[in-house]
Protein backbone atom coordinates (compact mmCIF):
# COMPACT_ATOMS: atom_id res chain seq x y z
CA UNK A 1 0.00 0.00 0.00
CA UNK A 2 2.72 2.43 1.04
CA UNK A 3 4.89 1.60 -1.97
CA UNK A 4 1.99 2.15 -4.33
CA UNK A 5 1.14 5.49 -2.71
CA UNK A 6 4.68 6.81 -3.26
CA UNK A 7 4.90 5.34 -6.74
CA UNK A 8 1.68 7.09 -7.77
CA UNK A 9 3.16 10.38 -6.52
CA UNK A 10 6.25 9.72 -8.66
CA UNK A 11 4.00 9.01 -11.65
CA UNK A 12 2.19 12.34 -11.13
CA UNK A 13 5.51 14.18 -11.05
CA UNK A 14 6.99 12.35 -14.04
CA UNK A 15 3.78 12.88 -16.06
CA UNK A 16 3.84 16.59 -15.23
CA UNK A 17 7.53 16.82 -16.23
CA UNK A 18 6.99 14.70 -19.34
CA UNK A 19 9.87 12.43 -18.26
CA UNK A 20 9.00 9.41 -20.39
CA UNK A 21 11.99 7.21 -19.47
CA UNK A 22 11.19 7.53 -15.75
CA UNK A 23 7.47 7.15 -16.44
CA UNK A 24 8.07 3.84 -18.21
CA UNK A 25 9.98 2.59 -15.16
CA UNK A 26 7.22 3.85 -12.85
CA UNK A 27 4.60 2.00 -14.89
CA UNK A 28 6.70 -1.18 -14.83
CA UNK A 29 7.04 -0.90 -11.05
CA UNK A 30 3.30 -0.34 -10.62
CA UNK A 31 2.75 -3.40 -12.78
CA UNK A 32 4.99 -5.43 -10.46
CA UNK A 33 3.01 -4.30 -7.40
CA UNK A 34 -0.22 -5.41 -9.07
CA UNK A 35 1.33 -8.72 -10.14
CA UNK A 36 2.44 -9.39 -6.56
CA UNK A 37 -1.18 -8.85 -5.46
CA UNK A 38 -2.37 -11.32 -8.08
CA UNK A 39 -4.10 -8.55 -10.05
CA UNK A 40 -2.81 -9.75 -13.40
CA UNK A 41 -5.13 -7.70 -15.64
CA UNK A 42 -4.13 -4.49 -13.88
CA UNK A 43 -0.48 -5.55 -13.95
CA UNK A 44 -0.64 -6.12 -17.69
CA UNK A 45 -2.38 -2.78 -18.28
CA UNK A 46 0.45 -0.83 -16.62
CA UNK A 47 3.14 -2.97 -18.21
CA UNK A 48 1.73 -2.36 -21.68
CA UNK A 49 1.98 1.39 -21.02
CA UNK A 50 5.65 0.91 -20.08
CA UNK A 51 6.23 -1.17 -23.22
CA UNK A 52 4.62 1.47 -25.43
CA UNK A 53 7.00 4.13 -24.10
CA UNK A 54 10.10 1.91 -24.25
CA UNK A 55 9.28 0.94 -27.86
CA UNK A 56 8.78 4.57 -28.84
CA UNK A 57 12.06 5.58 -27.17
CA UNK A 58 13.98 2.60 -28.57
CA UNK A 59 15.04 1.68 -25.03
CA UNK A 60 15.97 -1.95 -25.67
CA UNK A 61 17.22 -2.74 -22.15
CA UNK A 62 13.99 -1.65 -20.47
CA UNK A 63 11.98 -3.19 -23.28
CA UNK A 64 13.67 -6.55 -22.64
CA UNK A 65 12.86 -6.22 -18.93
CA UNK A 66 9.25 -5.31 -19.75
CA UNK A 67 8.94 -8.29 -22.12
CA UNK A 68 10.33 -10.55 -19.38
CA UNK A 69 7.75 -9.20 -16.94
CA UNK A 70 4.97 -9.71 -19.49
CA UNK A 71 6.23 -13.27 -19.88
CA UNK A 72 5.89 -13.75 -16.12
CA UNK A 73 2.32 -12.45 -16.14
CA UNK A 74 1.43 -14.93 -18.88
CA UNK A 75 3.20 -17.70 -16.98
CA UNK A 76 1.16 -16.87 -13.87
CA UNK A 77 -1.97 -17.27 -16.01
CA UNK A 78 -0.74 -20.66 -17.20
CA UNK A 79 -0.30 -19.34 -20.76
CA UNK A 80 3.12 -20.87 -21.23
CA UNK A 81 3.34 -20.52 -25.02
CA UNK A 82 2.58 -16.80 -24.76
CA UNK A 83 5.06 -16.50 -21.90
CA UNK A 84 7.75 -18.15 -24.02
CA UNK A 85 7.04 -15.83 -26.96
CA UNK A 86 7.69 -12.70 -24.86
CA UNK A 87 10.74 -14.18 -23.20
CA UNK A 88 12.28 -15.05 -26.58
CA UNK A 89 11.63 -11.47 -27.76
CA UNK A 90 13.47 -10.18 -24.69
CA UNK A 91 16.43 -12.49 -25.34
CA UNK A 92 16.54 -11.46 -29.01
CA UNK A 93 16.91 -7.83 -27.92
CA UNK A 94 19.72 -8.58 -25.48
CA UNK A 95 21.82 -11.19 -27.35
CA UNK A 96 23.38 -8.72 -29.83
CA UNK A 97 24.63 -6.63 -26.90
CA UNK A 98 26.80 -9.47 -25.61
CA UNK A 99 27.00 -11.12 -22.19
CA UNK A 100 25.19 -9.39 -19.33
CA UNK A 101 23.43 -10.24 -16.11
CA UNK A 102 20.14 -9.32 -17.80
CA UNK A 103 20.78 -11.82 -20.59
CA UNK A 104 21.78 -14.49 -18.06
CA UNK A 105 18.55 -13.90 -16.13
CA UNK A 106 16.45 -14.09 -19.28
CA UNK A 107 18.09 -17.35 -20.36
CA UNK A 108 17.62 -18.79 -16.88
CA UNK A 109 13.95 -17.78 -16.97
CA UNK A 110 13.58 -19.50 -20.35
CA UNK A 111 15.16 -22.71 -19.02
CA UNK A 112 12.73 -22.64 -16.07
CA UNK A 113 9.80 -22.04 -18.39
CA UNK A 114 10.86 -24.92 -20.64
CA UNK A 115 11.01 -27.21 -17.60
CA UNK A 116 7.55 -26.03 -16.58
CA UNK A 117 6.21 -26.70 -20.10
CA UNK A 118 7.67 -30.24 -20.04
CA UNK A 119 6.13 -30.86 -16.65
CA UNK A 120 2.76 -29.60 -17.87
CA UNK A 121 2.98 -31.91 -20.92
CA UNK A 122 3.72 -34.94 -18.72
CA UNK A 123 0.84 -34.23 -16.33
CA UNK A 124 -1.78 -33.61 -19.06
Amino acid sequence: EEAEKWLRKAIEIDERLGDEPKLAIDYNNLSQINKARGQLEEAEKWLRKAIEIAERLGDELHLAIDYNNLSQINEARGQLEEAEKWLRKAIALMEPKGPSTTLETLRSNLEQLEREKKQQTHTS
